[in-house]
């Protein structure tokens, strides 16, 4: 069910700093191309690149400073700024064979309601920021760090399929984000084997704080990956479906052979749930769902 209202406008009135932009840097009449690129193009790419993007903790803490100001800059407590929708997307410079994907970081407002959906909401996507705000100072650290499968670790443990990797904990939450170590290697060494079928996946606002409140990080690892057959979500058909993992990472290493570990720890999920998720008003409507790996579209979109 679809519970329509009218859309509410941020409070602030349009300044000449404006700019219709998304959180990585993409302007948005460019999102929009590459985007529509990767839709009807993704079905030829058969075996689309393993890859994952990497941003710094310094951009994420910006980004989520500036949501959360944004939150508050609307005229509604409830119908505000509540997450980001991450699109699949493919460059122009390449229209056949394997496409040159990459990720468009959008943020997204709670709309209306919408019992089928994980969250209990629609969540509509806003391109319109301050273009002076501090997260838009450095174009090349919001756009993230993409690295390839290869046959050596960078710290990239989720691409390690050998028998003494670290040890899975589970760390039995409630958080329905939540998968195992285990888990999210299989979704990822899935990936890559069939072209893909999803167009975007959302997280709400209250996973990235938990991501920006821990200190002892350096950054987040956005894996692509792929839900294997059979895979089942109580609220939406998540099987043979393609997704991001979003992993922390830790500092690693000594220059010049530094890099940024995959950090497997259950304080972050842990924290997700006490703060956030649990004292969510989204997830506590009547008829809501309360499994959300990140809501796939095109099942949950824009």
């Amino acid at each position: 069910m679809f519970i329509p209202f009218l859309l509410l406008i941020i409070k602030a009135s349009a300044q000449n700093s404006d700019e219709f932009i998304s959180l990585n840097g993409i302007q948005q009449s460019d999102a929009g191309k590459m985007i529509t690129q990767y839709n009807s193009l993704k079905n030829q790419d058969t075996h689309p690149n393993r890859q994952s993007v990497w941003i710094n903790k310094a951009t994420l803490d910006l980004m989520v400073a500036l949501l959360l100001k944004e939150q508050q800059a609307f005229e509604d407590t409830v119908h505000c700024t509540d997450g980001i929708r991450i699109y699949f997307a493919s460059s122009l410079s390449k229209s056949s064979g394997r496409l040159n994907n990459s990720l468009i970081i959008v943020s997204t407002y709670f709309s209306a309601i919408d019992t089928n959906a994980p969250s209990g909401a629609h969540h509509t996507d806003y391109y319109n920021h301050d273009g002076q705000d501090p997260l838009f100072k450095n174009l090349n650290a919001i756009k993230g760090r993409v690295y390839r499968k290869t046959f050596y670790g960078r710290g990239e443990i989720l691409y390690d399929t050998c028998t003494n990797c670290e040890t899975d904990i589970d760390c039995k939450t409630d958080d329905p984000h939540y998968i195992t170590s285990g888990k999210a290697k299989k979704m990822v060494s899935n990936f890559g084997q069939k072209a893909m079928t999803t167009n975007s996946e959302w997280f709400d606002l209250g996973l990235l704080q938990a991501f920006a409140d821990n200190k002892q990080l350096d950054g987040i690892r956005m894996y692509f990956s792929r839900h294997t057959v059979g895979d089942t979500s109580p609220h939406q058909d998540v099987s043979d479906k393609d997704a991001l993992i979003l992993v922390p990472t830790e500092p690693h290493g000594m220059w010049p052979f530094a890099d940024h570990k995959d950090f497997f720890d259950c304080s972050i999920t842990n924290d997700y749930f006490k703060k956030y998720y649990s004292k969510h008003h989204l997830f506590n409507l009547a008829g809501a769902g309360g499994e959300d790996n990140g809501e796939l579209c095109p099942s949950n979109c824009n």
